[in-house]
């Protein structure tokens, strides 16, 4: 299978490989389940609720990552801090 950026939306059961975005109402009409591909239960769920418009959009580009910003090292520090916290307070 090989898209163009530029193509239509196609129709799809369900597909994951980068970014999904969903209306809130078909969000909240599903869940998560199965062990192996939980998004594909997941896109089932949705459409069993009538939230049966689901689309792979080739012209979608998704970069992860991005470029070190001016407060990630306060940021990690308070992330390590209060993970060391939880972990005592669920200690005792």
């Amino acid at each position: 299978m090989a898209w163009s950026r530029g193509e239509p939306l196609l129709p799809v059961y369900s597909c994951f490989g980068g970014l999904g975005l969903y209306r809130m109402p078909a969000w909240l009409a599903a869940q998560y389940g199965g062990d192996d591909c939980e998004h594909v239960v997941l896109h089932r769920r949705m459409r069993d609720a009538g939230y049966d418009r689901q689309y792979l959009n080739p012209s979608q580009i998704v970069l992860y990552g991005r470029k070190r910003k001016r407060f990630d090292g306060l940021v990690l520090s308070l992330d390590r801090l209060t993970r060391a916290v939880a972990a005592v307070v669920m200690s005792v």
